[in-house]
């Protein structure tokens, strides 16, 4: 077992950078994404990257390089498939959170399956259910930004049910993982508590995040397509007719503004679901895909006002200093959904007292 950083780390690739980058039917991609990025189409004047060309944030079959057609299928399975870890002799880990199927003879010989059943990182709670020929070990993983914990174990042997919580039971330092013993068959509910939180990016801006999710402004979507330049029939005269349908580029745009500076005192979390360990078929379905467009059961709500903010080499330049932001409208509502539903987006947000704004 490693430092839970990475874990951590693995997670907010997953959940974050990843399904940001590919349409809602997995057919067209980015070669790279943009943490400021309300508008993607093929760029022109100068270039803003170095070693890319003027397709670099525009979705498609093959934007730039074609090595990401290949490569972006992978990364889920290669998560998934490395979601439980072997602990000790007798021990089964469950490192990078997700819904997910075990079955494993461990060292010992103890033959053990494992199911988890959860709406993780959009729910807070993952329910399992276990069978075990022997007594086994089972660890979960506490994410760093998890403020409090609980987890309920219960064996189908008529005793009765273990709780363990975060006012006692404390995980690992190194590895962040918590070990509870189990005995047969039955059920482990575990349960995250966490709240928003906030990365400083420098200049008074920062990143949002709630769990393990990334949150960024919305500032709208309108997703036009148009012919994949592979398709081109004077450069590549035998792909002709063999081009499915579902093989093409977009020019996403955003329909409402991106300007925006937000009152960090204002950021409100709210969820449209719910989960509950007495029915757990209560919202335990997400959309899908779930990462369209306002899919997602959660939002964070903050007050903000539109800035003066520029355009460099095609893209948000950087924000103004603090000193020199001022409120160009009103003071206005504006929302942040989770980074992967958001194609376009501004995800790096400069900060101000709104109060003081408007003096």
């Amino acid at each position: 077992m490693a430092d839970r950083q990475f874990a951590d780390g693995c997670e907010r690739a997953a959940f974050n950078a990843l399904p940001v980058m590919f349409t809602n039917d997995l057919w067209a991609h980015q070669y790279l994404v943009v943490p400021n990025q309300p508008f993607t189409y093929p760029l022109a004047g100068p270039n803003p990257f170095w070693n890319t060309g003027f397709q670099s944030i525009q979705y498609g079959i093959s934007p730039n390089y074609p090595c990401c057609s290949v490569n972006m299928p992978q990364g889920l399975p290669k998560f998934l498939s490395n979601s439980f870890v072997q602990v000790g002799n007798n021990g089964l880990g469950h490192a990078l959170l997700s819904p997910a199927v075990v079955e494993t003879t461990l060292p010992s010989g103890n033959h053990v399956s494992l199911s988890c059943n959860t709406t993780y990182p959009f729910g807070d709670t993952l329910y399992y259910t276990f069978t075990a020929s022997a007594p086994f070990i089972l660890s979960l993983r506490v994410p760093a930004w998890v403020k409090l914990y609980e987890i309920i174990a219960s064996s189908n042997d008529g005793s009765s049910p273990k709780t363990y919580d975060s006012s006692w039971f404390l995980p690992d330092p190194h590895t962040g993982m918590l070990s509870i013993e189990l005995l047969g068959t039955g059920t482990v509910e575990y349960k995250l508590h966490t709240s928003i939180r906030t990365e400083d990016r420098g200049n008074s801006t920062l990143s949002i995040y709630h769990g393990a999710l990334l949150y960024a402004l919305d500032v709208g979507y309108s997703d036009t397509t148009i012919s994949d330049t592979t398709s081109d029939a004077e450069q590549y005269p035998l792909r002709q007719g063999r081009i499915p349908p579902q093989a093409h580029d977009h020019i996403i745009i955003n329909t409402k503004p991106w300007n925006f500076a937000i009152d960090l005192s204002t950021l409100v979390y709210h969820s449209n679901h719910t989960s509950s360990s007495t029915d757990r078929s209560i919202n335990t379905t997400l959309p899908n895909p779930i990462w369209a467009y306002e899919a997602p059961p959660s939002y964070i709500t903050a007050q903000g006002c539109q800035i003066e903010w520029g355009i460099e080499k095609g893209l948000p330049a950087r924000p103004p200093l603090e000193g020199e932001r001022k409120c160009i409208g009103n003071v206005t509502e504006v929302v942040l959904r989770p980074y992967g539903s958001l194609k376009v987006h501004m995800a790096v947000l400069p900060t101000m007292d709104l109060k003081k704004g408007q003096e």
